[in-house]
């Protein structure tokens, strides 16, 4: 039975809320169990490059109210005027295009948490962060590096009330990226969103097949302003010439799982358009013979459905350093092999290091030893304690 609602939850995006957002996040059992829910889309303002950028479908449903900010201004009002009773989840950490809401929360004594970060990012450490180009230096980004070095360890005014964590990894990993203080942030041990749909899913009724797990490379609005250099023709040719090459060599079907993200109708080069399934990836995931994957935190879907893993890292990803190591790392994390081109596909192993997969669940599944998808109640309840 629903609780009378108390105080109202409100939800801010840097980028585009969007409707596969309200699976990811598992919002409808959100809003089962707490009716007052707002959602604020504030990328035009924070993000114009990424919000022009992103052409999945947005937010569009008559469960959820959602703001879309075309201003400061804007932002400031409904701050202003959404100060007792709610609480904010700002889905995003604390860095330098986003300050602005931080000064905010600071001018009107905001409570909020952290949930963001909630999921199994099992593979992040060791990897190379993202780099801007050289060539593309320039006054904004060094305003960007001071801020997010030096300005924001700095900042201890109005931390988070709530920071919540799946994994011990993220426990620490992700606690400084955000606004916190360890005397006055409450750390919560949790699982993951990723984990709370997994037991909420049904298995899909596709029949013999493998799943990619996309990264909407090489079109992610992320990767804006970043060293991506990727040629989309050939891109495209060379994973589908892959993934060709893998249903002949083994019979099963390649389905692409698409990102949550992503929008392939309106995209000259792609995957078979047949093959691309959206908002499905975990139903997917259940079903499947093997997956595919390259440098997504999606990977780690393998382990929770205890499915064969294969990494692929084809030769435009390959150019690039970045990812290049991460692929590296992802292949030798989960003890998958990696494949670069359809040569590599003739000595494809499908067996799952047992050893590797037990290791993984023991330390990045979740802190909390879930046995059904209950994440949001035990928010509220944290939540809940926030507002008196």
């Amino acid at each position: 039975m629903k609780k009378e609602n108390k105080y109202t939850i409100i939800l801010l995006f840097d980028t585009p809320a969007l409707q596969n957002d309200i699976k990811k996040f598992r919002l409808q059992e959100l809003k089962r169990i707490h009716e007052d829910i707002i959602i604020g889309d504030l990328s035009s303002v924070l993000k114009p490059l990424v919000n022009e950028s992103v052409t999945a479908q947005r937010i569009n449903s008559k469960d959820f109210k959602e703001i879309i900010f075309k201003n400061k201004r804007e932002i400031k009002k409904f701050i202003s005027l959404h100060t007792d009773n709610c609480f904010y989840f700002p889905m995003f950490d604390d860095y330098y295009e986003v300050r602005y809401i931080y000064y905010l929360f600071v001018k009107y004594n905001i409570k909020y948490g952290y949930i963001n970060n909630l999921n199994p990012d099992v593979a992040d450490a060791g990897i190379p962060k993202v780099q801007i180009s050289t060539s593309k230096l320039n006054a904004k980004h060094i305003k960007q590096g001071i801020y997010n070095r030096i300005i924001r360890k700095l900042n201890c005014f109005c931390p988070a009330c709530l920071y919540f964590y799946a994994n011990d990894l993220s426990r620490d990993h992700y606690f400084w990226r955000g606004n916190c203080s360890e005397r006055k942030t409450k750390k919560v041990g949790v699982h993951s969103f990723d984990y709370d749909n997994f037991m909420a899913s049904e298995v899909s009724k596709e029949q013999n097949y493998a799943v990619y797990l996309d990264v909407y490379s090489p079109y992610h609005p992320d990767m804006i302003g970043t060293d991506w250099d990727i040629d989309p023709q050939k891109y495209f040719e060379n994973m589908n010439g892959i993934f060709d090459e893998i249903e002949r060599k083994t019979g099963c079907k390649v389905l692409i799982a698409a990102h949550p993200r992503a929008n392939y109708n309106d995209k000259i080069y792609s995957f078979k358009k047949e093959n691309i399934y959206y908002g499905q990836t975990i139903e997917l995931v259940k079903g499947a013979n093997f997956l595919i994957g390259s440098w997504s935190t999606t990977n780690q879907m393998a382990v929770m459905a205890n499915k064969p893993l294969v990494i692929v890292c084809e030769d435009e990803i390959w150019r690039n350093q970045r990812y290049r190591k991460i692929c590296m790392h992802q292949a030798a994390f989960f003890g998958s092999k990696m494949i670069r081109n359809k040569c590599d596909i003739k000595d494809l192993d499908f067996r799952i290091n047992q050893n590797i997969y037990e290791d993984i669940r023991k330390k990045y599944w979740c802190v909390d030893n879930a046995i059904k998808p209950d994440l949001w109640k035990k928010i509220i309840y944290q939540v809940d304690s926030e507002i008196v």
